[in-house]
């Protein structure tokens, strides 16, 4: 009898020890849950709160740039006196000469697609001399040359060059250079006007039309 008791003690203990693992196993998991489901909703809500700080600041950006163009128009108010006319908004920045930050190509470098380039715009230039032949090598009328190629292949700096080459001569009309990290010179609602702004400072004509 008393062996009999001593096994069933056994198993009774044995059940026991299976339940409290098993309701530690199940306590383990559900703090373990609780840890991951609380992490995920941290990091939600702080993503939400970056998004809105960014919002935030995004408005504040184009107020910015909203008292700037005051700041400009009232510039250029003072400069015209009595001929002082309204003008749309523009991107200051966009002219190739507003950034001391763009390059151009090293010397004796890209010859041969500066060449096309200069070619297609001013084909009887006298400097056109010290450059190879150009890559189409037969004139064209058509009014728009586009620059292609992957990003970091130097788009930007050959026309940064080109600009400076026309400006050179007094044959720049205008210049818009795009910029990611800048709000005016990433608004293509800004393009046109720019534009049609430094048109009209090149040419007196233009500018009364």
């Amino acid at each position: 009898m008393r062996s009999q008791g001593r096994i069933t003690r056994v198993f009774t203990t044995k059940a026991t020890s299976e339940k409290i693992q098993e309701h530690l196993r199940a306590l383990t998991w559900s703090i373990h849950k609780f840890i991951v489901g609380g992490t995920i909703e941290i990091e939600m809500a702080v993503d939400e709160l970056h998004a809105t700080v960014q919002d935030g600041f995004g408005h504040m950006d184009t107020r910015f740039d909203g008292l700037g163009q005051q700041v400009q128009n009232l510039e250029r108010r003072a400069e015209l006196g009595d001929d002082y006319v309204r003008i749309p908004r523009y991107a200051r920045s966009a002219r190739f000469d507003s950034n001391s930050n763009r390059v151009v190509c090293e010397e004796n470098t890209r010859l041969e697609t500066l060449a096309t380039v200069y070619h297609w715009i001013k084909p009887g230039d006298s400097r056109l001399a010290d450059f190879p032949t150009d890559l189409i090598q037969q004139p064209t009328e058509r009014r728009v040359l586009w620059l292609d190629g992957p990003a970091g292949t130097g788009k930007s700096t050959i026309a940064q060059t080109t600009a400076e080459w026309c400006e050179a001569v007094g044959y720049l009309g205008a210049s818009f250079f795009c910029a990611r990290d800048s709000n005016e010179c990433s608004n293509v609602q800004l393009l046109f006007p720019t534009i049609a702004y430094q048109l009209g400072l090149y040419s007196v004509d233009f500018k009364k039309k």
